[in-house]
């Protein structure tokens, strides 16, 4: 409505889509898209990788999210009942296509009001998400399915960008200076983010070498740790920083210091490492089925160097 009173302003609007947050409940005519459960394919590789650690685990289907009916999906060896699994995943692809129908009602508002051609659009999700591959659920992790997330821009007056894609590396503290390049304005000064704009210039232009992702993990019981969700940061337990290069991701778990609120560096608690040279980037889940770090000390000393310094900046 603002936008319509007021369409010879500037402007800048933010929207939010709750889906796809569980629980899956979408409207009726959403499921029919789908087939039955019992044709629903599930993940390829349901087992958690081999020789990674189990505080990289995560179960976040019980109590509050209303799925603590699941069986024996209790701690990392034991996956999900290939049923329970289809019909999750039913849900899921349902919520997707309700919440695209969405942004699709988003996009005819601002072809309706005449501004398309005028507008910058920017999509992309908070954080991405696993349907049994690694036999995890939700998003609590830094496994690539965890952390990685869907990022596009439309800039209607760049028309060879149209339709162009980059495997550039980029992380969401990417989009505000990317879109203020873009929209012609000048970033605040003390944003960690890098603009993202000479790559619609140039698609095979890296403007970084790494991203970086982190998460937290509460507990004792290295073998079913929480995700420390609603905890206080001064009660966390541990935390996971990620490093993920053009090939390789690499992640740390450290002991957290609730005092300074700072990890310890000094305690590491486990290390991964895993190789995805070429990667189709379509099941990325194939990618990070072996834990390598005990048979490249080398590389993994260069990629842990390399993390330590961005985190300590």
């Amino acid at each position: 409505q603002y936008v319509a009173q007021n369409r010879s302003r500037p402007f800048f609007l933010g929207v939010g889509f709750h889906k796809l947050h569980l629980p899956f409940r979408s409207p009726t005519e959403f499921m029919t898209h789908y087939p039955p459960a019992r044709n629903i394919s599930v993940a390829k590789d349901k087992n958690f990788p081999k020789e990674s650690p189990p505080i990289a685990w995560n179960n976040c289907l019980a109590g509050g999210n209303r799925y603590s009916d699941v069986t024996e999906h209790r701690d990392y060896l034991h996956a999900m009942a290939d049923e329970e699994a289809q019909l999750l995943r039913r849900g899921y692809y349902a919520a997707v296509s309700f919440t695209d129908s969405l942004v699709g009602e988003l996009l005819q508002k601002l072809k309706d009001l005449g501004l398309e051609n005028d507008t910058i659009v920017s999509f992309h999700a908070d954080h991405g998400w696993q349907l049994g591959e690694h036999n995890m659920w939700c998003k609590m992790s830094n496994f690539e399915l965890g952390v990685r997330v869907p990022l596009m821009f439309h800039v209607p007056w760049m028309a060879s960008t149209l339709g162009k894609r980059s495997q550039a590396l980029a992380e969401l503290v990417d989009v505000y200076p990317t879109l203020a390049e873009l929209a012609g304005l000048p970033p605040p000064p003390d944003l960690d983010g890098t603009s993202l704009a000479p790559v619609f210039k140039n698609t095979t232009m890296f403007l970084k070498n790494a991203s970086f992702s982190q998460f937290p993990k509460c507990g004792s019981n290295m073998k079913n740790m929480g995700a420390c969700t609603k905890v206080a940061k001064d009660k966390i337990d541990f935390m996971g920083y990620s490093i993920r290069t053009d090939r390789y991701r690499y992640t740390e778990w450290l002991r957290w210091n609730g005092t300074s609120l700072k990890a310890d560096w000094s305690t590491v608690v486990a290390t991964e490492l895993y190789d995805h040279n070429g990667d189709p980037e379509k099941d990325f889940n194939a990618f990070e089925h072996a834990n390598i770090v005990s048979f490249n000390p080398g590389l993994a000393e260069t990629l842990s160097k390399q993390l330590r310094a961005e985190m300590s900046k």
